[in-house]
């Protein structure tokens, strides 16, 4: 049976993109790899950010990264979940029925030490490449998003703690990113680290 077009959050039909060249043999292993694949040119590597790092202090201050140039964009065809252990963020696949149809957050270019050093630091992070689309109209940039492999996956249903949501919540503004969904953020409940139970660290 053929793939029906999903929507984005505006209503516009559209494909859902594949995440391209998954890791194969563990983060550090698939990030050297992807140095030489699209979305890495002279000036460095995109990194398409959707959840702490579309902070900026966490981006500077935290993790010390110093991009080249930062745009904020979206990618189609996907949403933003809390599926990844500990209730981190990761992007799924969208399906129709869902509230959005697409992530939005940031594109970063790093330089190639800088995207090494986030590679290491994304922890049980697959790197896919994407085409995520500018806010300003430009063509779409080939970028690597970090994602959590599907057998890594907790359950579905279960809250972010309130110091990681209160990221992505103060972080959306700053660029800014879509009203909307900013608004969305907002709305979304949390739960405080220590009342995390097996559920958050188990995949079914």
């Amino acid at each position: 049976m053929a793939r029906r077009p999903l929507r984005g959050a505006r209503g516009r039909a559209h494909q859902p993109q594949r995440l391209r060249r998954p890791l194969r043999h563990g983060v550090a292993a698939g990030a050297s790899e992807l140095l030489s694949g699209t979305a890495a040119d002279h000036r460095g590597v995109w990194n398409f950010a959707y959840g702490a790092n579309i902070n900026r202090a966490k981006v500077s201050e935290s993790r010390g990264l110093r991009p080249i140039e930062s745009r904020p964009a979206r990618l189609r065809g996907y949403k933003l979940s809390f599926r990844h252990r500990g209730g981190f963020g990761t992007v799924e696949e969208a399906r129709e029925g869902d509230e959005w149809r697409e992530v939005h957050g940031v594109l970063h270019l790093l330089s190639h030490a800088d995207y090494c050093r986030l590679a290491a630091m994304e922890h049980e992070y697959r790197p896919c490449e994407v085409e995520a689309e500018p806010y300003d109209g430009g063509p779409p940039i080939k970028a690597i998003v970090f994602v959590t492999p599907p057998e890594r996956l907790i359950r579905s249903g279960l809250p972010p703690t309130s110091r990681y949501l209160g990221l992505l919540q103060k972080g959306a503004p700053e660029w800014p990113l879509d009203d909307r969904y900013t608004s969305w953020l907002k709305s979304l409940p949390s739960i405080d680290n220590g009342k995390r139970g097996d559920a958050y660290y188990q995949s079914p």
